[in-house]
């Protein structure tokens, strides 16, 4: 059965102004753009809302040890230099050059877990949008649990997550988008909240 597309923006269920929002963000992609990539409906305005933190998830990706020398990643390296160079990018290169500093011999970069996660958080709803034909509710939100938040949760609550979710998402089958650069699986589960 194909799902019909939904025809409200999947972020504030408008249905006015509607444009094509790219799962994941088209810019993390070199030109010529996977043909494949995902789109979901969203308005102008909230399209736009997540641009400037889907150009700071692109140049993380640029910078991080672990993807920096994968070939799709290099290739986007000239295009992330023009556009700090622009002068439209004046304020992005300025802020970040201001996170830059100098440790151990080595320059690092603090980078704005917030800003990435905002960009994580909007790929789920734009997924969930796609797999089930409908906006996530507004009861309901989409978190990110990096290694960072995990870390905090102490040890059995890093055991349960990873039972209840981690599991159960590894043993799915993986769907592949973008020429199988991006890749996700999908589980449904009811939380159910004690009194704590």
């Amino acid at each position: 059965m194909v799902k019909q597309r939904l025809e409200e923006c999947v972020y504030c269920g408008t249905t006015g102004g509607l444009t094509d929002e790219h799962v994941p963000p088209k810019l993390i992609f070199s030109k010529p753009r996977p043909s494949d990539l995902i789109t979901v409906r969203a308005c102008r305005r909230c399209n736009q809302a997540g641009a400037k933190d889907a150009e700071y998830f692109r140049l993380c990706l640029c910078l991080n040890p672990l993807t920096k020398n994968q070939p799709d990643v290099v290739v986007l390296k000239p295009i992330v230099r023009r556009s700090l160079e622009r002068a439209e990018g004046q304020g992005f290169n300025e802020y970040f050059r201001r996170a830059m500093k100098p440790e151990r011999g080595m320059i690092s970069l603090r980078v704005e877990m917030e800003r990435i996660h905002a960009v994580i958080r909007r790929i789920v709803q734009c997924l969930y949008a796609h797999e089930t034909g409908n906006r996530l509710p507004n009861t309901h939100e989409s978190r990110v649990a990096s290694l960072e938040v995990l870390s905090r949760l102490g040890p059995d609550k890093v055991r349960e997550f990873h039972t209840e979710f981690v599991e159960p998402l590894a043993n799915q089958e993986w769907r592949l988008v973008a020429k199988r650069q991006f890749a996700y699986s999908v589980i449904h589960t009811v939380a159910v909240h004690g009194p704590e």
